[in-house]
Order: structure tokens, then C-alpha cells, then sequence
């Protein structure tokens, strides 16, 4: 019997009948065996096992691949996150991931793996900013996988990317421009087209293109002058169509108060929507202050191609963004001395710190209003 106790000991190492060795030793109050084909290599898994036991990095072996595991993690993590996100994340995974890792066991992924992978991924041309998306995704995926006890660390962490690329400016338009833009757009809005409406708010309320395709005409109160942010429209990848859903955060649903151009606007357009209503052979009854001509939702890509051609008529750069609109608008209020708070809350951004990091630089305009400001507080009379 003592041999037997010696022959299972915790520094003991043996040959089994099959010709392999096998070292056990006692991780986390159960008893393991590691085996090798030598004596050594059994010693040395047992060791390293008991090293990473003592960091509390230690792991039960699991074969399990790294495709199956992203496929687990998105159907785990999916439902907790909103919607298009998940689906984005699916997307990226299935298509970029899976494909390159999907086969390596999740326990021997290393970081030369999944280097290889971005390596890949920047000769086949991605732009530094979805690269840096994909981190961001494998990153979370593998935390994960870390606090679930499926790998010790997570590889992804030590990964070198390409040097950011320098973002583009966000397009600011001129006094002339912005006055050019509002006067063609009120032109094609009193010619019933749907696009000068989107334009003319968008630029007189800040609000996000999602909010503007969400927008019902319920949520529209012409008496109090104000609208209410309470839905977004979004892609669904897997439905290849639209659905609605709440804003991004809490502080999204906001109500906006309205302008004398964005009451017109809202006003005329309603009653262009009434004759294309009338017109129509079909029609969707969505309630939606911007629809198809069947009155169904539309699709952000078809407004921005509507945009870009808008532009291009009144030579302004066809590549101005429709969420550069919201940026003109946030810009120009600060420069007219609205608050940063009320900004924030025009822009329904959750924290005021956000609404700084975006909007905190400063213009020419402020320069000069800061300047008059003095003259004007200690200047002499």
C-alpha cells in the first residue's frame, strides 16, 4: 500500500499501460493528472499547470474551437446588447474571424494567431477604423472567455495595429453655404420634395438621421412647438429591413422645442404627405413623418443618396455627411453662445463630457465673439 501512495504522490510521475507517463498534482482541491509521452514532458505540464494554479490563471483543458466558442459568445452576449450592435458583431465574426481562427483550438489561440489574422485583414485593405472595430469585438469576446474559465489570457490584448488614421474634418459650412442650403431646400420642399423637409430639419433641430426616419407624426406637437425623440429606425441584417427601437440612451428621448423654419417645414411637408397619400395606389399607414411614396420607412442609404445629389445641384461637396448637418447646427449654437449643457441636451448626448470632446474646440467665431465680449464688459464707454 505505501508504494501504491508513493506511486500517485503529488511529485510522483509514472508510465501507464498505454506507454504514455502520467504526473498528478492537486489544482484548485481536485486531483489532476497531466500526461506526456516522456517523463519530463508530463512533469512540465503538471508544473506549469500548478504556476498558473498559484497566478489563479489556471484553466480545466477544453477542446473546444474558437469558432464554436464566437458562435457561443454571440448567442450568449446578443441578447444583452442592442439589436444592430449584435448583428454587427455576428457579421464581423462570421465573416473575419471564424473564417481565418474558427478551426485553432480556443485554448491554443496565441497572439501570433490573431496577429496573423489583422495582418490579413490590413493586406485585403480594411481602413484602420474597422480594424480597430474588429479589436474591439475580439477583445470583449475573449474577455469573456477569460472570466468564464476557457483560457488564462486573452490573446487579442497584445495585438499591434497600424497607426490611426487621421481623421477627416468634420465638414463646417460657411455662412453663404448654410443660407444656400436652407433657400434650395425650402424650394424643393414647396415643390412636395420629401428631401428638402428632411434637410431643412436636420439642420434646424440637431436631431440624428435614425431619429428623423423614426419620427411619427404623433410625436409632432405644432401647439407647444416641440417634437419628442422617442423612436430610431435601424437595419436588420437578418430581416433585411427596417425596425424601430428606442434611442441609443435614456437622455436620446428628448423632446426638441421648434423653430419658425422647422414649424414651416413640419407644416408644409404634412400637407405634401396628405396629396402624395392621396396619390398613392397603396399606402402604408406607419404614421411616419418621412415615408416612401407607398408610406413605408425609409431607408438611410436612399436618403443620402438624395443628399449627396442635393449637393452636387447647389455646389456644396457631395460627400457632407447627414450627420454633419447635426455638427453644423451644434457648431453654430456655440458659437452663438448657447450653453454647452443646452447643447448637450439638444443633441441628447448622455453625458455633457461627450458634447465637450466633440464640440470643445474653437472657432474663429468664438475667438471674435470672445474678443467683443471683452470690449464689451471692461472696454471703456
Amino acid at each position: 500500500m505505501m508504494g501504491r501512495k508513493s506511486h500517485y504522490g503529488e511529485g510522483s510521475v509514472f508510465q501507464r499501460s498505454d506507454g504514455r507517463y502520467e504526473a498528478t498534482a492537486t489544482i484548485n482541491g481536485k486531483r489532476r493528472s497531466f500526461y506526456g509521452k516522456t517523463k519530463t514532458e508530463a512533469r512540465q505540464k503538471r508544473d506549469e499547470a500548478k504556476r498558473l494554479a498559484a497566478r489563479d490563471e489556471y484553466v480545466e483543458p477544453n477542446r473546444q474551437k474558437t469558432g464554436d466558442y464566437f458562435e457561443h459568445w454571440i448567442a450568449t452576449h446578443g441578447p444583452t446588447i442592442e439589436r444592430s450592435t449584435a448583428q454587427m458583431y455576428a457579421y464581423y465574426i462570421r465573416k473575419h474571424f471564424i473564417p481565418i481562427l474558427g478551426h485553432i483550438q480556443l485554448q491554443k489561440l496565441t497572439v501570433d494567431h490573431v496577429q496573423h489574422m489583422f495582418d490579413q485583414l490590413i493586406k485585403e485593405g480594411l481602413q484602420s477604423t474597422t480594424l480597430r472595430l474588429l479589436h474591439r469585438i475580439i477583445k470583449a469576446a475573449l474577455n469573456d472567455a477569460v472570466r468564464w474559465e476557457r483560457i488564462p489570457k486573452n490573446p487579442a490584448r497584445y495585438v499591434k495595429l497600424p497607426k490611426e488614421e487621421e481623421k477627416r474634418e468634420k465638414r463646417l459650412l460657411t455662412a453663404n453655404e448654410a443660407q444656400r442650403l436652407i433657400a434650395t431646400a425650402q424650394d424643393a420642399l414647396s415643390e412636395g420634395q420629401q428631401i428638402g423637409a428632411i434637410i431643412l430639419l436636420l439642420i434646424t433641430t440637431a436631431i440624428r438621421i435614425g431619429e428623423a426616419q423614426g419620427l411619427h407624426w404623433s410625436e409632432v406637437h405644432f401647439e407647444k412647438k416641440e417634437i419628442r425623440i422617442q423612436s430610431t429606425l435601424k437595419y436588420d441584417r437578418k430581416g433585411l429591413g427596417l425596425y424601430e427601437t428606442q434611442p441609443k440612451s435614456e437622455s436620446s428621448e428628448r423632446k426638441i422645442h421648434l423653430s419658425r423654419i422647422s414649424l414651416e417645414t413640419l407644416s408644409a411637408h404634412h400637407v405634401n404627405q396628405v396629396e402624395m397619400r392621396l396619390q398613392a395606389s397603396e399606402w402604408e399607414d406607419n404614421n411616419l413623418v418621412f415615408t416612401t411614396p407607398q408610406g413605408k420607412p425609409t431607408w438611410y442609404n436612399t436618403i443620402r443618396k438624395q443628399m449627396a445629389k442635393f449637393f452636387r445641384s447647389i455646389d456644396l461637396p457631395e460627400d457632407l455627411r447627414p450627420h454633419e448637418l447635426r455638427h453644423n447646427v451644434a457648431t453654430a449654437l456655440l458659437e452663438a453662445g448657447v450653453s454647452m449643457k443646452t447643447v448637450q441636451e439638444l443633441l441628447g448626448h448622455s453625458k455633457i463630457t461627450t458634447t465637450m470632446d466633440i464640440y470643445g474646440h474653437v472657432t474663429p467665431q468664438m475667438r471674435e465673439n470672445a474678443a467683443d465680449e471683452i470690449d464689451r464688459k471692461f472696454g471703456k464707454g
